[in-house]
Order: structure tokens, then sequence, then C-alpha cells
């Protein structure tokens, strides 16, 4: 119950968060460079959420030594896609730089923080 709260509460805020970048695209505060420099890292953090999401769901009822192996998996793999990306945007994008690592940042820390608190109310 408090799970699926702890998510719809998430969504809300992202979608939220989401909604005013654009707003702030469209009434022309912030330029293109900088919408997809804030867009694009968070749909990928975004992603890698629900991946974790994913990987957590698949461990629940597991042992603790399975548990633990399987969240490592997934951060494994989470890690590996999220590096992927963000080499190829830095590389091949034409992005502000500055704006895509702050926003990769904020998005990471928060996503984190859901996830331990996640992780932490498995069991309740």
């Amino acid at each position: 119950m408090f799970k699926t709260r702890l998510l719809r509460y998430n969504f809300i805020i992202v979608f939220s968060i989401l909604i005013l970048i654009i707003a702030l695209y469209i009434l022309s505060v912030i330029s293109l460079r900088v919408f997809y420099s804030i867009i694009l890292p968070a749909l990928f953090i975004t992603l890698s959420f629900h991946i974790a999401i994913y990987f957590q769901f698949k461990a629940e009822k597991k042992h603790n030594e399975e548990f633990i192996g399987t969240i490592l998996m997934g951060m494994g793999i989470r890690l590996f896609l999220l590096l992927i990306f963000i080499i190829t945007s830095l590389k091949f994008l034409d992005i502000n730089k500055n704006s895509f690592i702050f926003s990769i940042l904020i998005f990471y820390i928060y996503y984190l923080t859901m996830e331990i608190i996640y992780l932490c109310i498995r069991n309740k």
C-alpha cells in the first residue's frame, strides 16, 4: 500500500517538474539546447529508476544473499546503461554540458533517495 503510494507521488512530482520545464521552454525562458540538456537526463534517469524498481520487485521474495545479488546485478546494468548514455550524449549531441551534468546530478540524487526509501520499506 505504502509502496504504491510512494511510486504514485514520485510520478506526480517528476511529471510536474517535466511540465514546468516544458512550460519554461514554451515561454522562451530557456533555449532549445538547455531544454534538451534537462529533458534527456530526466528521461534516462527515470528509465534507470524503473529498471531498479523492476529488479527490486524481482528480488522481493528472495533470501538475503539472493536479494543482494539481484539488486547488485540491476545496479550493474543501470550503471552500464547510464555510462553509455552519458558518453554518447556528451560526444554526439549539441547540448549544454553544464545543464546536462547538473540535471543528471539532481535527478540521480532524487531517484536514489526514492530507491533507498523503497528498499527500506520492502518488508512492510
